[in-house]
């Protein structure tokens, strides 16, 4: 064969299209892997990928990935921006659920900003979902472009008339080919959605699969009652349902249970004993975590508290004196800032078998030079130490001197400037506003710097530092 012959087989053997080749089943898993607009982007490659996408098991309709480009500050300066915004979301999912083919759906999941006047569009996509046996349903109907500010409009209602109709159909036996499936649901999750009582108890009585259920920010939401084994049921999260009045589990094998908003004085958490993880964010101070907790806190492994007010000295030592926390080894705070953080060593004190702590710092700090404040403490488990939002002022960096002479097995500090943000939303506005952007990077660097110069020079052999 001469060389330019053998070249020609080269490129023809090169240019054959492998991938193609393959059967739908694994392509389909591959788009899986996509976002949704990244999928549906694959249809203009060839015939054979044109209608791929529409086989896919997974619809994530995120509003932050789909096609509709625009500038934050427009948020503020065009009042029928949302509007405009909503009703070119609704034609998208419209769209891609009308050339959907999939028999089958593993995920379903809308994330924007929809009120009550969309109800009949959401009704249609849950149905949609449902027939198909969804495993995995979530509705986030709080903003998923820009921060919430206004919760007073109408919330979109979980629609009952499904769960009546399931009902009905259950109580026939009837088979009827476009009836709705509950029974396979896995994982529900509503944000900014109003279910109420008996709405929470059919799915409990009625998704037998069912591992991981999510309610925030119900309005209808007042007794949540769940007593019984449940084996599947092992995540539970209730948050900001302001008209909450009684919560009682009792007999369950919840692994992780999350919980935000105002004290419950009709609390009860009895007989739990595979809970080993709870994160606790909202109003609740350390006098309700102590009334509400107490009772589990000696078995719990992970604890993330959220605090919307500053931990003092004396509500620390209360919380030390009161509860040991033997089995805690990951524990995540988030106070609000005042001009120390060392009452959170009464915290620590409380946790002896801690390995790994996380501080989340938030609120406005002044950079002043001051006198160095000392406490006692031995955190003789304590290997590594992350401290998220650090500025560099006179109370973070007495925190940190305090650690570093309290925890002896301490082996990774881990310091990073970058604001801890209220919520993934948030810091999304954030990265695309463009004056606050510019500022934040700005403080950021400076504190940076700051972390240097205060912490290299005093840093024991042995401990790695980073600074991210």
């Amino acid at each position: 064969m001469f060389e330019g012959e053998d070249a020609f087989v080269r490129d023809q053997h090169t240019s054959t299209d492998l991938i193609s080749m393959l059967p739908d089943e694994l392509l389909v898993y591959v788009l899986s892997l996509l976002t949704l607009k990244e999928s549906t982007a694959t249809s203009i490659l060839s015939r054979r990928w044109r209608y791929l996408w529409t086989l896919m098991p997974k619809l994530d309709f995120d509003a932050k990935i789909f096609p509709f480009k625009f500038k934050a500050a427009e948020y503020f300066k065009k009042k029928a921006f949302h509007e405009e915004l909503s009703t070119k979301y609704v034609r998208w999912v419209d769209h891609v659920i009308a050339l959907h083919k999939g028999c089958a759906i593993e995920d379903f999941r809308v994330y924007l900003y929809l009120t009550k006047p969309y109800e009949k569009y959401i009704d249609n996509w849950v149905n949609y979902a449902l027939a198909r046996k969804v495993k995995r349903l979530e509705l986030d109907l709080a903003d998923a472009l820009l921060p919430r500010t206004d919760f007073s409009v109408d919330r979109y209602t979980f629609p009952y008339k499904f769960l009546l109709q399931y009902k009905e159909n259950c109580s026939n036996n009837s088979q009827l080919h476009n009836t709705i499936y509950f029974k396979y649901l896995e994982k529900i999750s509503l944000n900014y959605v109003n279910v109420n009582d008996e709405a929470l108890e059919f799915f409990l009585s009625n998704c037998p699969l069912l591992q991981h259920l999510s309610v925030s920010r119900s309005k209808e939401l007042k007794t949540l009652k769940i007593v019984g084994p449940y084996p599947c049921l092992k995540h539970l999260e209730i948050m900001l349902c302001s008209n909450l009045r009684s919560f009682e589990i009792r007999d369950a094998s919840l692994v992780c249970l999350k919980y935000g908003g105002k004290s419950v004085k009709q609390f009860l958490l009895e007989n739990v004993p595979l809970l080993v993880e709870i994160y606790i964010v909202g109003l609740v101070d350390m006098g309700d975590v102590l009334l509400m907790f107490s009772s589990i806190l000696p078995q719990i492994e992970k604890f993330y508290f959220k605090h919307h007010a500053a931990l003092l000295w004396k509500v620390t030592e209360m919380f030390y004196s009161s509860v040991k926390m033997s089995n805690l080894k990951h524990l995540v705070l988030m106070p609000v800032y005042t001009c120390s953080l060392l009452p959170i060593a009464n915290i620590l004190r409380a946790s002896p078998r801690l390995q790994t702590f996380v501080l989340e710092i938030c609120g406005e700090r002044m950079i002043t030079e001051g006198e160095l404040k000392k406490t006692e403490g031995s955190y003789i488990h304590l290997k590594e130490v992350e401290i998220r939002g650090y500025c560099g002022s006179i109370g973070e960096l007495e925190f940190v001197m305090h650690l570093l002479e309290s925890a002896g097995a301490l082996e990774k500090i881990v310091i990073d400037p970058r604001e801890a943000t209220v919520c993934d939303d948030f810091d999304y506005f954030l990265k695309n506003y463009t004056p606050l952007k510019k500022k934040i990077i700005r403080k950021e660097s400076d504190a940076r710097y700051r972390a240097k110069e205060q912490l290299l020079h005093i840093l024991p052999p042995g401990i790695n530092l980073q600074i991210l």
